[in-house]
């Protein structure tokens, strides 16, 4: 929040000209969804922190373990299921995966979203 700090303080400058906030979450390596409810809340303390305008708050862009390795396949329905709990308990409307098909870098992001990776019935549910 650091960085944006900068942006926001800009658009409460102008009045706060936005329909919506969005912010991006990736966990820690090893992080587990519990971590992206924390990031969640700090994002919503400094927009508080602001004076910010009640507005929707949507995630777009999350993925878990970035560049450092694939999350177990039996972790990752439990993964998205609780990332997406976490987010309507906490108020956050859309969740947007990162997800970057047919990269050269296996190790790129923990949950690659394939059939074999989260299954085709996990997909279907989200």
């Amino acid at each position: 929040l650091r960085r944006g700090s900068v942006y926001l303080n800009a658009l409460k400058a102008e009045g706060w000209p936005v329909d919506v906030f969005s912010f991006h979450a990736y966990p820690e390596e090893g992080a587990t969804p519990s971590r992206y409810t924390w990031m969640v809340r700090e994002v919503k303390a400094a927009l508080r922190g602001l004076g910010a305008p009640t507005k929707p708050l949507w995630c777009t862009e999350v993925n878990y373990n970035l560049k450092c390795g694939p999350i177990p396949e039996q972790t990752v329905p439990a993964f998205l299921r609780s990332t997406t709990a976490r987010s309507e308990t906490a108020g956050v409307s859309r969740v947007y995966w990162y997800a970057y098909p047919g990269h050269s870098d296996p190790n790129l992001l923990g949950i690659p979203f394939t059939p074999t990776s989260v299954g085709t019935s996990v997909l279907r549910s989200l």
